[in-house]
């Protein structure tokens, strides 16, 4: 008798502990859900959003609008909104992939796409064919880190975690996550090219023209 009691004693015990976990995590989703939203009000629904792992255990959501100039980016800690910021595209200095602590040769030109978004779709998918399987199996940590200008001149560095060593995903999921995370450093640098160019009134016009109104 004392044994079953102590067998339901341990099950309600875990199931609380289930009950609790499933609780936060639906929570954590609720929060994230609003913060996209709240990026996507702000931006008038022209931003590009994702969601990357940060410092301390730490949630980030990112939003990339070319058309507002910004690069959003709110901290979500321990079910919370922890931190939120804005930064002017035009002063995105560097955006780099690193996959096991090796920066990736990425370049950002060479498509003939339309749109900044479907570049970086088209780019994404030419890089990614350059990773074996095996490779991209035996990847243990991918980071994006954006270095930028604040008002005042002085560097700063954010960097955002798509896969760390704590995390075992599926092949197929290693893979997914390579390609967004390569898509993400390209569109990031072209929204920051492009928004440059829009400042200087340059940006929408060919070469030989850009080359005109800069010499002129």
């Amino acid at each position: 008798m004392v044994q079953l009691f102590i067998v339901l004693l341990l099950l309600s015990a875990i199931a609380i502990i289930y009950m609790e976990a499933r609780r936060r995590l639906l929570a954590q989703r609720r929060l994230i859900a609003s913060i996209k939203a709240d990026i996507a009000d702000e931006t008038r629904m022209t931003a590009q959003v994702g969601v990357y792992a940060g410092a301390d255990q730490s949630t980030v959501v990112i939003g990339v609008s070319e058309e507002m100039g910004g690069f959003y980016y709110r901290v979500v800690r321990q079910h919370a909104e922890a931190g939120r910021g804005k930064i002017n595209l035009c002063n995105i200095t560097v955006v780099d992939l690193y996959i096991d602590g090796q920066v990736q040769d990425i370049h950002e030109n060479g498509s003939e796409m339309p749109t900044s978004t479907a570049q970086a779709t088209d780019l994404a998918a030419r890089l990614l064919s350059q990773y074996p399987p095996d490779q991209v199996n035996a990847m243990q940590r991918i980071e994006l880190r954006i270095s930028y200008l604040s008002e005042s001149g002085s560097e700063h560095t954010l960097e955002f975690s798509a896969l760390r060593p704590s995390v075992a995903p599926r092949r197929r999921d290693r893979t997914q996550i390579l390609k967004n995370a390569l898509w993400w450093c390209i569109f990031i640098r072209l929204a920051a090219q492009h928004t440059r160019l829009a400042a200087e009134g340059l940006y929408g016009l060919s070469d030989d023209e850009n080359s005109f109104k800069k010499n002129n």
